[in-house]
């Protein structure tokens, strides 16, 4: 895994399933790596993993400078409530600073667009098996 994630070639990829694959810490780290360059990786599927809020924090500082990562699945992983919330702060950040500081009324447009963001990022309740 570590490989596959420090090749050249994954920085080409737009649709990336790693399920199922007991990633941690130091597997975050490397994919944060990777999606801190901004690939144009559209898809990451994290799910069934062993990511946990540390995990979160690593994913979402890379999270601020990638422009192309449209679908995030991090569902059944160790997340739990602090991890999703994390993981959540720089794309609400990054929704707010589109819109005009002094006007929070959202557009039906804008508010369509929220809401297929919003559709996108799939969290499903974490799952912390013991």
């Amino acid at each position: 895994m570590r490989c596959a994630i420090k090749s050249v070639e994954l920085l080409k990829i737009r649709h990336l399933s790693l399920p199922d694959n007991m990633l941690g810490l130091d597997e975050a780290r490397l994919i944060a790596e990777m999606i801190k360059l901004d690939p144009p990786l559209r898809t990451l599927n994290l799910e069934m993993n062993n990511l946990d809020a540390e995990c979160a924090k690593l994913i979402a500082e890379a999270l601020k400078f990638n422009t192309n990562l449209s679908i995030l699945n991090i569902s059944k992983n160790k997340l739990a409530d602090l991890g999703v919330t994390i993981l959540l702060r720089p794309l609400i950040k990054a929704r707010l600073q589109e819109t005009s500081s002094s006007d929070y009324n959202l557009s039906s447009k804008e508010q369509q667009q929220l809401s297929a963001t919003q559709q996108k990022l799939i969290v499903s309740p974490n799952v912390v098996e013991e």
